[in-house]
């Protein structure tokens, strides 16, 4: 688990590798965060790490239990695979935008959709030197079919 106050722990891993819900709890580290399992346990405390994989480390951590039984305890490890909801502070809306704002901008804008950036889509056309299939010659005279042009027959 990486925990940025620790420097005995794992190396910290790199941004691109960690996934967008662990980003936004790692913008609460050190905030209090309500967490339920699927056990129907409850878990209010400061969250002290999160791990790829959803598993938490809470601190000063009030527990209820599905019996109701409620108890006090220093330390929590809860494992990914058992959270079921996690309740985050209200200043969440914003980190939240901030998060996804950040996401959009790295992801960049790519080549555009059919027919943009280089060369297009499909095979062939003017722009890449060769024929097009709609009959049309791009190269010699400007007839209809040009005779250095021979159309594609499948199954001859």
């Amino acid at each position: 688990m990486y925990n940025p106050r620790s420097t005995s722990s794992g190396t910290k891993p790199k941004p691109e590798e960690i996934s967008v819900p662990v980003k936004l709890l790692m913008e609460f580290l050190d905030k209090k965060i309500t967490v339920d399992t699927s056990k129907g346990e409850l878990f209010e405390g400061v969250l002290i790490g999160a791990e790829e994989n959803m598993s938490l480390s809470l601190n000063t951590v009030k527990a209820t239990f599905a019996s109701g039984h409620t108890t006090d305890m220093e330390n929590v490890y809860i494992k990914g695979h058992k959270v079921r909801f996690i309740a985050l502070p209200e200043e969440s809306k914003e980190c939240v935008k901030n998060l996804q704002r950040a996401v959009m901008s790295a992801r960049g804008r790519g080549r555009g959709g059919r027919g943009g950036g280089r060369g297009g889509r499909g095979r062939g056309g003017f722009s890449r030197g060769g024929y097009s299939r709609g009959g049309y010659s791009s190269k010699g005279s400007s007839s209809y079919k040009s005779s250095s042009y021979s159309t594609f027959r499948p199954g001859r």
